[in-house]
């Protein structure tokens, strides 16, 4: 089952490469295809990881550093599924788009990679193990999607997109300290320091955790990873990003992104 999961979290990072590339060749169809063929081969591969899931339990991979266990699957499927009924809108979206001079093909090629590198992200997000790789990946999708919402790069869309990545960033911040607490407490119960990142083994070992400790991380975990979520009062970059955002990313914005958020702050509700 390994190999399947190298293929869902590699397929979209190839494919986002790839159409970066054709940016400069200028070939529609080549572009097209080759997002295509990523959309159909991640819900493939994710349908497959989850079916593995299903069957096996919780799967790891990559000497752990990949867990994927029933929660993960969830969101795993939600992205699958949205990402690709997303992106087989974008084509016809992006297609009218280019036709109406709303952008240029360079443009329009770097939409579709950084969609797939977008996508990338968040299977990042909900597949590692590694809490500190978790963090990395919620901050990589605010830097990805940050692009897809400055797409045509007009002022007010370009507004959205600086608003956007500073409040992400700056309450992200906040989850990093949250998650050296929750470092700081495990590493001082488990006896190999090494595991103190791997949410599996902290969640084996809640039960010894600093509770006060692990209060203080999960606040700051919630203010951090919640203003991802757009949860009030830190929502105020959710208007701006969904109306200047290309219709198919505010669909992702809203479906996904925020869910990966949650699954994190779900991960640190657990062991508090």
């Amino acid at each position: 089952m390994e190999e399947w999961i190298y293929a869902l979290l590699l397929s979209p990072l190839a494919i986002s490469v790839a159409c970066f590339f054709v940016a400069k060749t200028k070939n529609k169809t080549l572009c097209t295809a080759l997002h295509l063929t990523g959309l159909v081969l991640m819900l493939l591969f994710s349908l497959k990881v989850i079916s593995g899931v299903l069957a096996h339990g919780a799967l790891f991979a990559l000497n752990h550093w990949i867990y994927i266990d029933s929660l993960s699957a969830i969101f795993l499927g939600l992205i699958g599924i949205v990402g690709f009924l997303a992106g087989i809108y974008s084509i016809s979206y992006m297609n009218i788009e280019l036709e109406h001079g709303h952008l240029n093909f360079k443009t329009y090629a770097n939409y579709h990679g950084l969609l797939h590198l977008f996508l990338f992200t968040m299977l990042v997000s909900v597949t590692t193990n590694n809490i500190i790789l978790m963090w990395v990946g919620i901050e990589a999708t605010t830097i990805s999607s940050a692009f897809l919402v400055g797409t045509y790069k007009q002022k007010t869309s370009l507004e959205a997109a600086w608003k956007y990545i500073i409040i992400c960033s700056v309450g992200v911040a906040f989850g990093l300290y949250g998650t050296i607490l929750t470092f700081s407490s495990a590493n001082s119960l488990l006896s190999d320091p090494t595991q103190a990142v791997f949410w599996s083994a902290i969640k084996t070992q809640a039960a010894g955790l600093n509770p006060s400790l692990m209060y203080l991380a999960f606040a700051f975990i919630l203010v951090g990873f919640g203003t991802k979520c757009g949860l009030f009062p830190m929502h105020t970059w959710l208007p701006d990003a969904h109306s200047e955002a290309p219709s198919p990313v505010s669909a992702l914005l809203s479906a996904v992104l925020l869910n990966c958020a949650m699954l994190v702050v779900l991960r640190y509700f657990i062991i508090t």
